[in-house]
């Protein structure tokens, strides 16, 4: 059988990948990681009263403690906050699933969306690991993806909307 391309983390040892998902599912847990998203029908997501952390990370994007879709970032505070991707380019052939979900909340069909965040120095911290390898980042975002409909999220009314101290 074939194994994953690993660095730091071994992503083919099933222990090590439950222990990864306990870690996340601890995070997920942390209300000074979740943002509510404006509803107003804007070309760009933006989070209301709070702004994430300029960090490199990973979030999910929800709707009412339902997971819609989980992306990584070099500075999440500008991913989430930023133009739903290509929306304004004629020249597209379709649109991504992060258009999608923007116009749907515009529109109010997505009624309650919010957002996670997983900063890579609060994963790193929790797994006793200085940095990750770029290999790591990217395959922890492949792992946030695939469990996603597996973690518990904190609902929309757990969220707080006042600036946390980090």
């Amino acid at each position: 059988m074939r194994t994953l391309r690993v660095q730091k983390i071994d992503f083919n040892d099933g222990k090590k990948v439950s222990e990864l998902k306990e870690i996340i599912q601890k995070i997920l847990y942390d209300r000074n990681y979740y943002y509510i998203l404006s509803t107003d029908d804007l070309p760009t997501f933006q989070t209301i009263d709070r702004t994430p952390p300029r960090k490199k990370g990973w979030y999910i994007i929800l709707n009412d403690g339902i997971s819609l879709y989980s992306g990584k970032a070099k500075n999440l505070a500008n991913r989430i906050n930023k133009q739903a991707d290509g929306i304004y380019d004629s020249t597209r052939s379709s649109d991504n699933k992060r258009n999608f979900i923007q116009k749907f909340i515009g529109k109010h069909i997505i009624k309650k969306p919010y957002v996670c965040v997983i900063t890579e120095k609060k994963l790193c911290d929790k797994l006793g690991i200085r940095v990750l390898p770029d290999l790591d980042f990217n395959s922890i975002e492949k792992i946030i993806d695939i469990f996603r409909s597996e973690f518990k999220y904190l609902s929309y009314q757990e969220v707080p909307q006042i600036e946390p101290m980090f």
